[in-house]
């Protein structure tokens, strides 16, 4: 049986809290895990977070959220997670990490390792087993995907019971699309919106033996998940990647459209009914 996760990024929202607010997002994790409609969570490490350095990604509407937010080791949200009581089925890394790790500057990319090393170390203290990662920079024309692909070996190395794992976010790369970047690693974070976008979900198929997340993406319209802008619906790629394909592996639903102005008894009710295709 799939494993439901819910993903904390616009989650808080719900219960009028900041998506940067850690305090929140616990209560909004533990409000949701009690009605029984998920099995677990996908944590955001925010970059609003990290005291040495503004937000990169998204700068100019984070970096005044940072300003004003919170700052916390990796320590520090482990220990506010193990004492949460709810479980984590994932961590999305830092999303900055991929950015800086595409700079230049050698203290840059040093930066960006150490992000994605934390965010490591940060999924094996709460024993989550899978941590996702945006791991180049969606506006750089060329990558040097060898290097990304050596980092990404040398810093997993240390982490045997984490499956590191690339989402196939969007490049800017000319003759590349987000499956032939992401086929070239061992674990897959499978995202239906930059599937939809690129029309590559069929694609997928040829590596779903290392895909370890699938991220649904969904607007709530009433009691209802509904997938906007995309070639397939959410119920057509449920049905491929669970019944064609026999993917057993957590299902991560990340909310767009933001929550501000659904109802809790909708947004529970809609996520509850996710699991009529398990």
């Amino acid at each position: 049986m799939n494993k439901l996760a819910m993903s904390t990024g616009p989650l808080p929202i719900i219960i009028d809290a900041d998506y940067h607010d850690l305090d929140g997002i616990i209560r909004a994790m533990q409000k949701l895990w009690k009605t029984g409609a998920v099995d677990g969570f996908e944590l955001q490490n925010q970059a609003e977070w990290v005291a040495e350095a503004r937000p990169r990604e998204r700068a100019e509407r984070r970096g005044p959220r940072w300003e004003v937010s919170t700052k916390y080791t990796w320590e520090e949200i482990a220990v506010k997670l193990q004492r949460s009581g709810v479980p984590i089925t994932a961590i999305h890394a830092n999303r900055d990490a991929g950015i800086y790790l595409c700079c230049e500057s050698a203290a840059e990319v040093a930066f960006g390792r150490r992000l994605l090393d934390d965010s490591l170390r940060l999924t094996r203290a709460v024993q989550a087993p899978v941590l996702v990662i945006h791991l180049w920079n969606t506006f750089e024309k060329t990558l040097d995907l060898v290097f990304l692909r050596q980092t990404l070996t040398d810093s997993g190395a240390e982490f045997p019971d984490v499956l590191a794992s690339v989402e196939n976010i969007p490049t800017s790369v000319v003759g590349s699309t987000p499956f032939q970047l992401v086929k070239e690693f061992p674990f897959i974070t499978l995202d239906l919106r930059w599937a939809g976008m690129y029309d590559e979900l069929d694609l997928f198929e040829s590596v779903k033996d290392r895909i370890v997340n699938v991220h649904l993406r969904g607007q709530l319209e009433g009691q209802e998940w509904v997938l906007n802008n995309s070639p397939f619906s959410l119920g057509e790629a449920l049905a491929k990647i669970l019944k064609e394909w026999g993917y057993r592996g957590v299902l991560t639903m990340e909310a767009e459209g933001g929550l501000r102005d659904a109802s809790w008894e909708d947004f529970v009710a809609a996520t509850k009914t996710l699991r009529n295709w398990f």
